[in-house]
């Protein structure tokens, strides 16, 4: 599900960058720049795995350490680089199963937002208000 995620904004790209530039008035390097963080990130933790502990494994018993989701994060997002940090939240909440509710800076609000347009990756909600 995350690769698909890495694949879905590699192939937006483009029009992922000049929502940047003219969301935020951000230079085409730098919006650029950000894509490729947010790739880089993304692609780490879409080839990450969850390690098994095994504690005992004999003949009498078998015990390993199963990590469960915690709940619910929380993120509010700053406004100066919104998509990377978005991504950076978004990526190992949903790998450990935890839902993450994500609110966007009101500066910046699109390109956090787009990410629920990527569907259907996984089920996602927006309520927005104005």
């Amino acid at each position: 599900m995350l690769g698909r995620l890495i694949a879905r904004i590699r192939c937006e790209a483009d029009s992922l960058v000049e929502l940047l530039v003219a969301e935020q008035a951000k230079p085409l390097d730098g919006a650029n720049l950000e894509l490729t963080l947010a790739e880089m990130f993304g692609g780490y933790f879409a080839e990450s795995a969850l390690p098994t502990e095994v504690l005992v494994d004999d003949e009498v018993q078998k015990a390993e350490v199963v990590r469960r989701p915690l709940g619910v994060v929380a993120v509010i997002m700053p406004w100066n680089f919104p998509f990377v940090q978005a991504l950076y939240k978004l990526m190992p909440a949903l790998l450990t199963g935890n839902t993450i509710i994500l609110k966007p800076s009101p500066m910046t609000p699109l390109t956090t937002l787009i990410l629920g347009d990527f569907g259907p990756l996984w089920l996602v909600r927006f309520h927005i208000n104005q």
